[in-house]
């Protein structure tokens, strides 16, 4: 046994007279350094050494407390931590995946297909960015329903060295320092446990390998080569008897109540609560797990997955979904290979019960629901704001069952299909479109990615997937008009509807949905317009509660919206409407002689935002007296609809408007200003 002091007091501090090494056996090398002193001497526990086994460890820095461990062995342990109560705590093992990623850095996630998968190789300071680089190396993820799910992007070089720099140039060489190799025989502190300042480990009954950050929390838990990072940001925490191997905590994140997680990068302020089970899954800030199970998956920002439910093979890059009770997504076993995997569109949301089999592509279908109780076949979807339920339209039975009848079907397949209602959302639920978006400006942790995870629900990439929809409606609704009902004119199957999936369309929510994306392409340009007025009236000083856009960004979203506004409005030669706006004909573009002055376009957004808001109190006021009828008490355990925050923000800011144009019109009564003007 070698036992080095670097200016410590032992046996005991010559200030208090109090012991500070108790009963404790100290084997192989050991390098205590710093004075070990109480910071408050009102803590119930004192500062020092008690009752604990020590091998090959480094203590350094005052306000240590270590007391009651089994075995600590291989172990760095800085200066304002606590290590109580624990089992045993060691550096490596001499396992191949200590040496290779220590820490996990340089560990490799693999998402998508369980087979081979996407891989994924994650870092102490792994971004979305990053992430979504390496598990889509070619292309970048886009809700365009082209040809392909994706529009083409450059291969993205990861380099994987740089993982490890954090573990070989930050801590490292201060941990070589320390133990000061002349004198100490250590030749390899690359596979320490390290108790960083102030963590406070309590406990465990078993922790290896691993990194404990600064102020990082550690209660009654399993840990294994991983690295569980802290910041200014706020706290991590490991408790509640759970078990966390061979992955990244970043800062803010929470693993509690027994959850287990298993080669995995969770990004800041995710968690994964209440028995929750994570295996090779990526989580994007703010999205947490609890009680279900998800496996090889990559969950976007915001996703919510609260309750006992399944999630395999899914990737959603952009998030904000909710996957409800007892839904089951990822039927990704053939019976020949587990080598389905689904791609998933932002905001998508799953009713309870519902069933996904693999493979899927929802990602031109953003913010659509899946009903309660929905079987989804294997398919791809292109219909944004939409809602896809189990057939109950008895018209639709009656024509399929009549024409199996008389002989003009020979197959009764169509039977099971499902219901396809486009921008059914925006038009039976707006609500639930303006209270996720206030959601997401509001409730959102994270710094790092406050640009990705604040964006708002209507940008260029989401209105161009609802233009492209509505397009593919038009044709069909065109191309289909002359058919008789009696005929089966009366539906739209992936048949006569491009983009419809294994599911159907009725001739009344083609039309419907018709109506409803113009409503709303017309609404994002004219608030786009009003948006630029205002910008514009104030100097170009605007706060920063924009989800962090910048003034290009800022540029590039009005480009688009005056764009979609001269098509919406500019009637003949204005360019095309049922075509994403592109940079590509931007020189070409030419203002149409019949646009309609800003006066005019002003008078049409009061119109539209006051249809709109009577919609989202429509919708709210459904569930109210809904909820009345069946509950004798609703009402009295409930806000009223008149406190409701988002209906009170949607009036406020048709109250807004109506102000600015009030006084746009009083100004320019007699002045007819074009939208080339702006």
């Amino acid at each position: 046994m070698f036992v080095r002091t670097e200016n410590t007091l032992l046996p005991q501090d010559k200030e208090n007279s109090h012991p500070r090494i108790v009963r404790c056996s100290f084997y192989g090398d050991i390098f205590l350094h710093g004075n070990i002193h109480s910071y408050d001497e009102m803590e119930k526990e004192p500062c020092g050494l008690f009752d604990s086994t020590l091998i090959d460890c480094i203590v350094t820095g005052p306000g240590i407390k270590i007391i009651g461990n089994k075995c600590l062995s291989n172990v760095v342990i800085q200066e304002g931590a606590e290590v109580v109560g624990n089992g045993t705590i060691e550096g490596s093992n001499g396992s191949y995946d200590h040496i290779s990623s220590p820490y996990s850095c340089g560990h490799t996630v693999r998402v998508g297909s369980e087979i081979r998968g996407r891989p994924v190789v994650i870092h102490h300071n792994s971004s979305m960015q990053e992430v979504l680089a390496q598990a889509f190396p070619t292309c970048t993820p886009s809700p365009s329903p082209s040809s392909s799910s994706f529009s083409s992007g450059t291969t993205s070089t990861i380099d994987h060295q740089a993982h490890m720099a954090w573990v070989q140039e930050d801590y490292l060489p201060g941990i070589r320092h320390l133990l000061n190799l002349n004198a100490l025989r250590r030749t390899n502190t690359s596979l320490c446990a390290i108790i960083a300042r102030n963590a406070s480990v309590r406990s465990c009954p078993r922790i290896t390998a691993s990194f404990v950050g600064p102020r990082a929390v550690l209660e009654n838990s399993e840990v294994d080569s991983t690295a569980i990072l802290t910041g200014r940001i706020g706290r991590t925490y490991v408790t509640g008897g759970s078990i966390v191997q061979r992955s990244i905590l970043q800062p803010g994140v929470k693993v509690s109540g027994h959850a287990i997680v298993r080669d995995s990068l969770l990004m800041e302020h995710s968690s994964v609560e209440t028995e929750g089970k994570c295996c090779h899954v990526i989580a994007c800030p703010d999205s947490g797990v609890a009680t279900g199970e998800c496996h090889h998956s990559l969950l976007g920002p915001f996703v919510g997955f609260h309750h006992q439910s399944l999630l395999i093979a899914a990737l959603w890059p952009k998030g904000r979904g909710n996957v409800a009770y007892g839904a089951k997504i990822g039927s990704n076993h053939t019976g020949r290979a587990a080598d389905q995997e689904c791609l998933l569109g932002e905001g998508v949301f799953f009713g309870l019960g519902s069933s996904v089999k693999l493979p899927v592509n929802l990602s031109a279908s953003p913010y659509t629901l899946v009903a309660a109780d929905t079987t989804l076949e294997q398919q791809r979807l292109h219909f944004p704001f939409s809602l896809v339920s189990a057939c109950r339209d008895a018209r639709y039975l009656a024509t399929v069952l009549g024409n199996i009848m008389h002989g003009s079907s020979s197959s009764s397949s169509f039977l099971l299909s499902n219901i396809l209602r486009p921008a059914w959302v925006l038009r039976a639920s707006p609500y639930t479109v303006l209270r996720n978006e206030a959601k997401f400006m509001q409730r959102s942790k994270s710094q790092r990615h406050k640009r990705l995870v604040r964006e708002p629900v209507f940008r260029p990439d989401i209105v161009d997937a609802m233009i492209e929809a509505r397009a593919r409606l038009r044709r069909a609704v065109g191309r289909e008009r002359g058919r008789e009902e009696g005929n089966g004119g009366a539906f739209f199957t992936a048949n006569e509807l491009e983009g419809a999936g294994a599911n159907m369309v009725t001739w009344k929510g083609a039309e419907e949905g018709l109506a409803t994306y113009t409503e709303w392409i017309k609404r994002y340009a004219l608030r786009g317009l009003f948006d630029h007025l205002v910008k514009e009236r104030r100097g170009g000083k605007e706060g920063e509660e924009r989800g962090g856009r910048n003034d290009v960004e800022d540029y590039d979203m009005w480009w688009h919206q005056r764009s979609v506004l001269r098509a919406e409005y500019g009637g003949e030669g204005a360019r095309n409407a049922d075509v994403a706006p592109s940079r590509e004909d931007e020189g070409a573009e030419e203002d149409p002689l019949n646009m309609p002055s800003i006066s005019n376009l002003l008078q049409d957004l009061v119109v539209i935002e006051e249809r709109v808001v009577r919609a989202v109190e429509a919708s709210k006021r459904r569930d109210e007296v809904r909820g009345a009828e069946i509950l004798d008490d609703y009402a009295a355990t409930r806000p009223p609809l008149e406190e409701d925050k988002v209906i009170m923000g949607a009036k406020a800011g048709l109250v807004e408007i109506r102000a600015y144009v009030k006084g746009w019109l009083a100004e320019r009564a007699n002045d007819s200003v074009m939208i080339k003007d702006v």
